[in-house]
């Protein structure tokens, strides 16, 4: 989760409650200022504040990190599969070998002396 988004959240949270910035920061024992950086997205809470944080607010640590997470779908994300293959030698057999590759979708990503790692998209 960005921490703009996390921050918009706490932001969120803490109006539906009522509270101020000051008023949160006064049940954490920490400053409005911090509140402040929190919900501009400047800074993140500290691992240790979160569990309070979801607590003064009625919900888990769990459901306040992941509240952005649902909205993300894998769907949108592109699967890679990677290859490491060693072709020995230069010239005609190694240009064959890589049009090959090529021609099975497979696009060279980086060569290191006899060793030339591809990758290409999982359907």
């Amino acid at each position: 989760m960005a921490q703009s988004d996390l921050g918009n959240f706490i932001a969120e949270l803490r109006k539906q409650a009522g509270m101020t910035q000051q008023d949160l920061a006064d049940k954490l024992n920490i400053t409005d200022k911090a509140v402040s950086k929190w919900e501009r997205g400047l800074s993140s809470p500290d691992i240790d504040t979160i569990p309070k944080i979801a607590g003064i607010f009625g919900i888990t640590s769990e459901e306040f990190l992941n509240v952005k997470l649902k909205e993300v779908t894998t769907t949108d994300m592109k699967k890679w599969e990677y290859k490491c293959v060693c072709i020995m030698g230069a010239g005609v057999r190694t240009a064959r070998i890589l049009n090959d590759y090529g021609r099975d979708g497979w696009e060279l990503v980086c060569t290191c002396w006899i060793w030339h790692y591809f990758k290409r998209e999982l359907n």
